[in-house]
């Protein structure tokens, strides 16, 4: 999941993000065959760009959704957002997320993204949605693999960018400043959702001590 805050116009957002995505090898880009044309909201209010038949073998419900660019708010629910579905057993994970995500994250202009299980965010539904209901001012679940723009990082953690990688450097396999916000890395590896709880637990116990 890769969010975004709308800023220009959903032609100009697109074309730069597919002309990204086409210098990328497949399966993780469309290899120089291009990509999905712009998509027109028409009469409504979210206008969606599907990826999967562009990439490689392996992807599903891979998209891209932009939001109606009028009367937008301070939300979550205003952003725009990119999903990728894949089975990482079956792709070169550790390849992606060296190479791949940073290249996604600055094309799309993201304030937070993150990868992990689709039954992690089931298993955290109900209690994320009453713990925080707008995703630009918090956040719930801390992937093994998140990023956060600068903003968020005050706004969640109240925290600078600096300040996070300080603080978790010490465990992550990879924290690094992109794009002014924070790439964390916890663990390249594919982990259970026990592994991943005890990952959450101990990232917030060192953001709230210094």
């Amino acid at each position: 999941m890769i969010r975004s805050i709308p800023s220009v116009s959903i032609p100009e957002t697109h074309s730069h993000l597919i002309t990204v995505m086409d210098a990328i090898p497949k399966p993780w880009g469309f290899g120089g065959n291009g990509g999905p044309p712009a998509p027109d909201c028409g009469s409504w209010l979210l206008a969606e760009a599907k990826l999967a038949k562009y990439l490689g073998d392996g992807f599903r419900g891979s998209s891209i959704v932009y939001n109606y660019r009028s009367g937008l708010g301070d939300a979550g629910i205003d952003d725009d957002f990119m999903v990728l579905e894949f089975n990482p057993m079956k792709q070169d994970y550790a390849q992606m997320l060296e190479t791949v995500l940073p290249r996604y994250i600055s094309a799309f202009r993201a304030y937070v993204a993150f990868v992990g299980d689709v039954e992690w965010g089931l298993a955290d539904w109900e209690e994320s949605r009453k713990a925080v209901p707008n995703g630009r001012y918090g956040v719930y679940r801390i992937y093994p693999v998140h990023y956060f723009g600068e903003q968020l990082c005050q706004r969640a953690f109240q925290r600078t960018p600096e300040e996070m990688i300080r603080l978790l450097s010490k465990e992550c396999e990879r924290v690094e400043l992109l794009d002014g916000g924070v790439m964390l890395v916890a663990t390249n590896k594919v982990i259970s959702l026990a592994e991943a709880n005890q990952i959450n637990a101990w990232m917030w116990k060192v953001l709230k001590h210094d």
